[in-house]
């Protein structure tokens, strides 16, 4: 997985319930994720598509 990961969220100082990352610097890292076989095929449906929703999943694949 390569992907932009931002700081740890700051403390709602302004308390306007936003939370802020720490940095302004964005860095492109590696992760390596190890996940379950049912988990990977759910990951791997976002190879084909953006966003999914639960229903989507649930009524076409796994019904």
């Amino acid at each position: 997985l390569t992907a932009i990961f931002y700081g740890k969220p700051k403390e709602d100082e302004g308390g306007d319930g936003e939370s802020r990352p720490t940095t302004t610097t964005m860095k492109e890292r590696k992760h390596t994720l190890q996940v379950s076989t049912y988990q990977m095929v759910i990951l791997m449906l976002f190879n084909t598509k953006e966003s999914w929703s639960f229903e989507v999943i649930y009524f076409i694949y796994l019904n």
